[in-house]
């Protein structure tokens, strides 16, 4: 079976059997030093802190004594790199300090609505927020419906005990969601 490179074939030297071997091993190495120079030179590979392409002359190159170059390992022929996988993001709560309010439970100044948004959550799926305030779930949960893409905004629930520490959790199945924590401001 002839050898070719880029469609073109290699002539195999028939004087005898050693040599055959020879040109083919010399023309797989030919081949390795090629793939090698196209990885180490290709247009935007390179180290190179410049957008410029860089300028190479047969003879000799000239960098910038600013310019850093690093080669990249060659590839190692027969191996294919794992691809990495494309995870979609998994249900998320973010809870802020909201718009200030009051009610005869939720006392002013520090009565403020607590602002969540999540994320990821399955589409159209109906969501029950529990909020929690220094170890203690409190009246009012958020109920909310996650929309085509699995993300809701929730409003309706307040807290006003200064200091605390204040979070939310979902539970999903068995998994269960927790936001950040925050501490609750005096007004």
């Amino acid at each position: 079976m002839p050898v070719t490179v880029h469609n073109h074939p290699v002539p195999e030297i028939k004087v005898g059997h050693g040599l055959v071997v020879v040109n083919r091993l010399l023309g797989v190495a030919f081949l390795l030093v090629l793939i090698l120079l196209l990885v180490v030179v290709s247009p935007g590979r390179s180290g190179r802190q410049s957008g410029a392409p860089a300028a190479l002359s047969p003879t000799s190159t000239t960098l910038p004594p600013s310019t850093t170059t690093r080669s990249p390992a060659a590839p190692v022929l027969g191996v294919v790199p794992p691809v990495p996988s494309a995870t979609p993001p998994g249900p998320r709560i973010e809870i802020a300090v909201g718009a200030p309010t009051g009610s005869a439970r939720c006392e002013s100044p520090s009565c403020h609505w607590i602002d969540t948004r999540l994320s990821g959550f399955p589409p159209i799926a109906r969501i029950e927020v529990v909020a929690i305030g220094d170890g203690r779930d409190f009246s009012e949960p958020c109920v909310t419906t996650a929309d085509a893409n699995g993300a809701a905004v929730c409003g309706d629930t307040r807290y006003d005990v200064p200091g605390a520490q204040v979070y939310a959790y979902v539970d999903l199945g068995d998994t269960r969601i927790t936001s950040n924590t925050l501490t609750w401001p005096e007004s």
